[in-house]
């Protein structure tokens, strides 16, 4: 899902929203516009998020100058459904929303790539990939209610991310035996954007945008390291919440996460990373607790 279409959705829900607005209720004092957070939204908005579902991974390293392919093409993929688990925690005060959030995912893909021997053959390899992807973020702004059913946040994210990687080896091209071996890579993020709640009775639905880079970006392979560079980081989610009482409450969410890596140098052994490009896609159901 692009992130233009992201924001029209978030658009179109603002408007559609409106309809709860009557033409007196337009009325109101400017001190109306900041009203504190709704009851139905603080109910949504506080307690624990505990789901289970299906992350669609795609990672691709982008070849640069002198590569074995043409600048701009792909050097090797990974693509798969791997299981995620999403734990989190939310708050949402009269004026401020905080959630701290942690997103586990693990499982096999399909990786295609090439190799070079130590000898100079070059050739391609198809293989699987065993992956473990952490991720854990803490997000915060304050809200306003321009009306009682609607909150609309402003939101600061930060976040980590540790993707551990391990590539089966295998036959490749030319019947050349290739073997496997593990990268482990680590950044931070930081973002901004905004959330939008719409409320009726037990139902609530969330719409997030955020927009920010990736920093400190590093992977590890055997005694290497390499030090990779900022990059976009975008992400969308949307959320619908429906709570039975005080204590307990179902959701169902989709998110959608897109950020890359840029090129590190070449060390002095000759290697280097390229560039590369991550488009996530998750779902989840689970049950609200609190």
């Amino acid at each position: 899902m692009h992130s233009r279409v992201n924001k029209r959705i978030v658009l179109t829900a603002l408007l559609a929203s409106m309809a709860f607005v009557s033409t007196d209720a337009m009325a109101y004092s400017l001190g109306d516009f900041f009203r504190g957070a709704p009851n139905d939204i603080k109910a949504a908005n506080t307690g624990a998020y505990i789901g289970i579902g299906k992350t669609n991974f795609n990672y691709k390293e982008i070849a640069g100058k002198n590569m074995p392919v043409p600048p701009g093409g792909t050097l090797d993929a990974e693509n798969g459904k791997i299981k995620s688990y999403l734990i989190g925690i939310n708050g949402q005060f009269s004026y401020v929303y905080w959630a701290l959030n942690m997103n586990y995912a693990s499982g096999d893909t399909a990786y295609t790539g090439g190799y070079t021997t130590s000898s100079g053959q070059s050739g391609t390899l198809d293989t699987t990939d065993h992956q473990k992807k952490l991720s854990y973020n803490l997000e915060l702004g304050p809200t306003i209610s321009p009306e009682k059913h609607i909150a609309l946040t402003p939101l600061a994210e930060i976040g980590m991310r540790v993707w551990d990687r391990k590539l089966s080896g295998g036959t490749g091209s030319g019947g050349v035996q290739v073997s496997g071996y593990s990268e482990a890579y680590l950044n931070t993020w930081t973002a901004f954007g905004g959330k939008i709640d719409l409320a009726y009775g037990p139902v609530d639905l969330s719409l997030v945008d955020l927009d920010g880079k990736t920093h400190h970006g590093n992977m590890t392979t055997g005694n290497m390291g390499f030090s990779l560079g900022d990059h976009s980081w975008k992400q969308q989610r949307v959320r619908l919440v429906y709570t039975f009482d005080k204590w307990i409450g179902l959701f169902a969410s989709y998110q959608h996460t897109k950020f890359g890596y840029g090129a590190s140098k070449y060390n002095s052994q000759g290697y280097m990373e390229p560039n590369s490009l991550t488009d996530n896609h998750s779902y989840y159901v689970g049950v609200k607790l609190g």
